[in-house]
């Protein structure tokens, strides 16, 4: 997040990383029906998004979560929580003014009047069970000044969101893509490893196996085994060749050549 010091500070804001906890754009591969942490951005931490049942999407399967921050399950306010301001001495989370700048009537409209910033949220999610994509969600956001906490007197943004068709038609396609990818990691890829090395076991059997009896009959072989050649004959003499009569052949001493005259 950028966090500037003051309001009236002319400087570059700065930027600070904003750790967070629990889940955020998408819900784990193979969601469960239970409650999951999401990370709400704008009160910079988690509340629980509750599974609230199963619905069709464009004729995928999805599992309903529900968050509710500051609202119960009726969209009624009952804890909205202090708007967590960007600046350092939280000058947009409390703010005094006159009373006429909040539109309170029935009083002075110089009297300042201090009012603190509250938010509060409802989000309804439909995720993929087998990828954890959202394939569509719903938002309801409330921001507000108030003296009483559960008595909104000035509204800052209060508004509805849902995702458009196009949105959701785009996501349920993404949510069949991941799960065929989740489909050849879990189960395709395993199986084919799993043949394979199944093949390489066989083998290795069958290679050592071999090995053995091989191993065992140069073991326990004689002199006489030793002296089998690979043509079942004596190979250790010398070679027939070697041993057959020869007959030299007279050679005809050449003539010198006529002497010239």
């Amino acid at each position: 997040v950028q966090k500037p010091r003051t309001i009236a500070d002319d400087k570059p804001s700065t930027n600070i990383a904003l750790p967070h906890e629990g889940l955020s754009y998408r819900f784990p591969f193979n969601t469960e029906k239970k409650s999951y942490a999401f990370f709400d951005p704008i009160a910079q931490k988690a509340f629980d998004a509750n599974y609230d049942g199963e619905d069709d999407v464009n004729g995928l399967t999805t599992y309903r979560f529900t968050q509710n921050v500051g609202y119960d399950a009726d969209g009624k306010l009952v804890a909205p929580i202090k708007y967590a301001s960007l600046y350092d001495k939280n000058e947009d989370g409390e703010v005094t003014a006159r009373a006429e700048l909040w539109g309170i009537p029935d009083v002075d409209p110089y009297e300042p009047i201090k009012m603190t910033r509250f938010y509060a949220a409802q989000r309804t999610f439909w995720v993929d069970p087998v990828s954890g994509t959202i394939v569509k969600a719903d938002e309801h956001l409330n921001q507000y000044y108030a003296r009483d906490p559960l008595k909104p007197e000035a509204a800052v943004v209060d508004y509805k969101v849902t995702s458009t068709e196009q949105t959701v038609e785009s996501q349920v396609a993404a949510a069949r893509a991941e799960r065929d990818r989740v489909a050849l990691w879990s189960r395709i890829l395993p199986i084919s490893l799993a043949a394979t090395g199944l093949v390489a076991l066989v083998g290795g059997a069958l290679l050592g196996v071999f090995s053995t009896r091989v191993e065992s009959a140069l073991s326990g072989a004689n002199e006489d085994d030793i002296d089998i050649g690979l043509f079942g004959k004596d190979e250790t003499g010398p070679m027939p060749a070697a041993q057959a009569p020869t007959e030299k052949i007279p050679t005809r001493r050449p003539e010198p050549p006529p002497a010239q005259q």
